[in-house]
Parts: C-alpha cells; sequence; structure tokens
C-alpha cells in the first residue's frame, strides 16, 4: 500500500472496505458473491429475486454464516436442548475469538452458553450455520429457508439483536 512508510505499517487494511491485511487466524471473514437460496433462486442484499453480489459474514473456511430472526439478544430461540435439530441449523460453535476483518467490529462479538455448548453470537445474534450448505464454501441456500428474510446473513450493517 503506497501510504504505508515503514514495513511494519498497515494503513491500506480495511481501506474502502475490501482491502485487508490477512492473519493467519480468524474467526470470521466476508464473503462478497450473489445470494442463491435453497430454492434456486438468485436473491439481492434485500432477500428479494434479483441479481448482485452480497457482502456477508463467513466461517475461516468461507461457508455462509446466518441469524435466526426470531432470537433476541443473546437469546437463541431455534437450537433444542438436545440439539435434534442442530443438523438443519448448526449452531456456530467457537469458544475462542480471534481475528475479524478490519470492518468487522471485534467487540460486537461474544458468545453465550447454548446448552453446554460455546455459540458465537454477533450484535447479540446467536450464529448459525445452514446444514444442506454441505460446508461449502459460497454456498448461501438458507436464506430462502422456510421464505428470504427468517434466517438472513450478517455484515457490518447488522442491526443489534433486540
Amino acid at each position: 500500500y503506497a501510504g504505508d512508510i515503514t514495513a511494519a505499517d498497515i494503513k491500506g487494511d480495511g481501506l474502502e472496505s475490501i482491502w485487508y491485511v490477512a492473519k493467519p487466524d480468524y474467526t470470521v471473514m466476508l464473503a462478497f458473491s450473489q445470494l442463491v437460496g435453497n430454492d434456486g433462486i438468485q436473491y439481492d442484499s434485500t432477500y428479494k429475486p434479483g441479481t448482485g453480489k452480497t457482502f456477508y459474514m463467513t466461517d475461516d473456511r468461507g461457508v455462509t454464516l446466518y441469524s435466526f430472526s426470531f432470537d433476541k439478544s443473546d437469546t437463541n430461540n431455534y437450537t433444542k436442548p438436545d440439539f435434534s435439530n442442530d443438523a438443519f441449523w448448526p449452531i456456530f460453535q467457537i469458544s475462542t475469538i480471534q481475528n475479524t476483518p478490519s470492518t468487522l467490529d471485534k467487540t460486537m462479538f461474544s458468545t453465550i452458553n447454548e446448552f453446554g455448548k460455546p455459540q458465537l453470537t454477533y450484535k447479540g445474534w446467536p450464529v448459525y450455520r445452514f446444514g444442506p450448505d454441505s460446508l461449502i464454501r459460497g454456498n448461501s441456500k438458507g436464506i430462502s429457508v422456510p421464505t428470504p428474510g427468517i434466517w438472513p446473513v450478517m455484515d457490518e450493517f447488522t442491526a443489534a439483536a433486540p
């Protein structure tokens, strides 16, 4: 980056919300791609049918992360105590929050104890994966289940959980 003066400078980190310093230990990352629901329909960032790339949060392997619109701040309203529905919407288990992209405020991340397992939260929203995404980088099938907007993706503009 031209603005760096010394070898240790990282002034370009977060520049224009697209340039980041690579770190070896991300907890979450950001993707920028077309959302495609489980129904095969392409969605825009407002969950309406349409084309256009959307920024959204992923795990450190690029697997899409979701929130559940019926959750409350630091309260998971989806997962059953026996985790019998975890195959469909597994909680994103993480015990230590490491690095995040520069555009995401690390202080907005925390964990809750969900029936003895640590679940990541972002701005109070419990974080999940979608089982049918099959841990495949870039899949975003959960955005249309059961209808668009129930399981949204998250980014730096996600509002705090109620």
